[in-house]
């Protein structure tokens, strides 16, 4: 084995030590959601997504993901939205990239979180005129 590689295992050994002597364990986490991601349904209006800007109803998208959990009309998460919101939220979070949770009695059980919106706007006409990600 070449120092490079004798240096990287030390400090790999030396670090997990570290967490573990402090009592805490990262375990990383790849690909996890808590709520579904909506915006894979979502497309312009030449897409082959099922819900597209300037076609799909307000309809359309109550009948493929459900009843939103949040509107303009309330920045508080309300369990049904108002039949005359123009504008519809999707919320969910991801543990993707660096998320991951920490285990130990330094911090208990802990996640780290990104949170992600949906925002569809609806025209008078309940077609979607836009939409917006966060």
């Amino acid at each position: 084995m070449d120092r490079l590689s004798r240096n990287l295992v030390a400090l790999v050994v030396t670090a997990l030590g570290a967490c573990a002597a402090g009592g805490c364990i990262y375990i990383p986490t790849f690909g996890a959601t808590e709520g579904q991601n909506v915006s894979k349904f979502v497309g312009a209006a030449d897409s082959k997504r099922p819900l597209r800007v300037g076609l799909s109803t307000r309809h359309d998208v109550i009948e493929l993901l459900g009843e939103p959990k949040a509107t303009s009309d309330d920045s508080v998460l309300i369990s049904r939205a108002p039949q005359d919101s123009h504008t519809l939220i999707y919320r969910w979070q991801t543990l993707q990239g660096y998320g991951g949770m920490l285990i130990g009695p330094c911090s208990g059980l802990g996640w780290f979180k990104d949170y992600h919106s949906l925002t569809f706007q609806f025209n008078d006409g309940w077609i979607i005129d836009r939409t917006k990600q966060e």
